[in-house]
């Protein structure tokens, strides 16, 4: 079980006790990952578990820290200083990491110590025009290498962003195949919206009243949860086209 499966299990248990959820071992014939069991354990119903997130921006965030390449690092051969850089979500790392010093060394000859992407400097549009890099300053002294840090997005204010990343996840087709096998009164949705999908993580953390989202009516039940830290989740509940219900649950971050 996945930590996104975890979590689903302990918010569907706690507020929909004594009700619980069984997890499904073997999914070889695209089962859900989940039973809805009732009170006699006795299946009810299924749950399929989701997660909506920016997925060009976690490509570039994961190869940022992949430690086969030193995580972040990269070595200040032609500069005379580390230097801390942020690149866009739809940089490709690898050029980054190959281009890196000898695009920032060409900066250094202009006498900048700190660039964005709308500074006026021939070498500063070049690397945010060829590297999609959009952001950097020298770092402290005896900073020795440069280091890439995960790429910016910016976060906007959108009240439907938690439904509009709902309705992307219960449109996939392989989700809806899982919840539209006959025989289950209850067919539960449930998307773990993870910080790369800003806007809608965002969203969930505020205090306002989300309008009701309506889904394909293979799902009878949709949750949608994010992780505040490692004690608790924000949760949100319905049945399809009804009022969201708001919850915190505490919860762990398994380790096995």
């Amino acid at each position: 079980m996945n930590p996104e499966e975890a979590l689903a299990k302990v918010c569907f248990d706690s507020l929909c006790a004594p009700r619980s959820l069984l997890y499904n071992d073997v999914q070889s014939n695209r089962e859900p990952d989940f039973q809805v069991l009732d009170e006699r354990d006795r299946r009810v119903g299924v749950l399929e578990v989701t997660r909506a997130m920016h997925e060009r921006y976690t490509r570039t965030f994961e190869a940022v820290l992949d430690k086969r390449h030193g995580y972040g690092r990269v070595d200040a051969l032609l500069c005379a200083n580390g230097w801390r850089v942020i690149p866009s979500a739809d940089a490709n790392i690898n050029t980054v990491r190959a281009h890196l010093d000898e695009y920032l060394a060409r900066i250094e000859r202009e006498g900048l110590r700190e660039f964005n992407d709308a500074t006026c400097s021939d070498a500063v549009c070049a690397i945010v025009r060829d590297l999609r890099v959009e952001t950097g300053v020298v770092g402290e002294p005896g900073f020795e290498c440069h280091h890439i840090n995960p790429p910016s997005m910016t976060v906007t204010g959108d009240p439907d962003a938690v439904n509009e990343a709902v309705r992307v996840e219960a449109a996939k087709p392989d989700n809806v195949t899982k919840l539209s096998q006959p025989g289950d009164a209850e067919r539960h949705l449930f998307v773990c919206v993870e910080a790369s999908s800003l806007a809608a993580y965002h969203a969930m953390q505020q205090e306002y009243e989300p309008d009701p989202v309506a889904l394909n009516p293979a799902i009878t039940h949709v949750w949608v949860a994010c992780r505040t830290h490692s004690l608790s989740a924000q949760v949100w509940h319905a049945v399809n086209a009804g009022r969201w219900h708001q919850r915190v649950v505490s919860w762990r971050v398994p380790f096995d």
